[in-house]
């Protein structure tokens, strides 16, 4: 059976296969299930939450896109182009998903060599410290998740939006003892939000 959108420009075929699905900033993995899929992009079901614009590795046990003699599961970094509510299954969110580009799903190191090579500048390390922040007036707490020269992961609650602009002071870091750091927040989810770090703000 084949899926048509008025909005697509490529038929969508119905297609059921267990899939994970990575968030590389948060560095949460979630299990998922793929409905229907195209030449660019598929559809999933999954519990997990992705906001729309974030970047994404898709991994499909039996995937469409390859032979049945192909041995290793189908992975491919992706970006999340929509979401929606769903009922009446065991997952609770829909995402539309556009496919970028291949990578080999290999070991847990040498995927995140591989994440480092490909999304960021500046490899990130794990680090768990508490951090307080401060955002249109108001004041925040969060854990860092891990650590860049470029930028962070900060686990917290709250509503942010990519593009809003963030201080804060990282403790137990060479820019400690109040200096505050001018950051940008690049995408958010329910888990946090991933920043990018823009000047270094001297104590007055």
């Amino acid at each position: 059976m084949v899926e048509y959108s008025e909005k697509r420009s490529d038929p969508r075929q119905s297609y059921k296969s267990p899939v994970m699905i990575e968030n590389p900033e948060a560095g949460t993995v979630h299990r998922a299930r793929m409905t229907n899929y195209g030449r660019n992009g598929l559809f999933i079901e999954t519990n997990g939450g992705f906001e729309p614009g974030a970047n994404v590795y898709i991994g499909i046990e039996n995937s469409p896109y390859r032979p049945s003699t192909y041995e290793a599961p189908d992975g491919y970094v992706a970006k999340i182009i929509w979401q929606r509510q769903i009922e009446d299954t065991f997952f609770t969110n829909g995402y539309g998903i556009k496919l970028i580009s291949e990578y080999k799903l290999l070991g847990a190191q040498a995927r995140k060599d591989q994440r480092d090579q490909e999304m960021r500048k500046h490899p990130r390390k794990p680090y768990h410290k508490p951090v307080y922040f401060t955002s249109q007036h108001q004041y925040y707490k969060g854990t860092i998740n891990n650590l860049s020269r470029g930028g962070a992961f900060i686990q917290t609650n709250g509503n942010f939006t990519a593009g809003q602009i963030i201080k804060l002071v990282i403790p137990g870091t060479k820019i400690d003892n109040g200096t505050m750091l001018k950051s940008e927040i690049i995408h958010s989810s329910s888990n946090g939000v991933g920043i990018k770090f823009k000047r270094i703000l001297r104590p007055k």
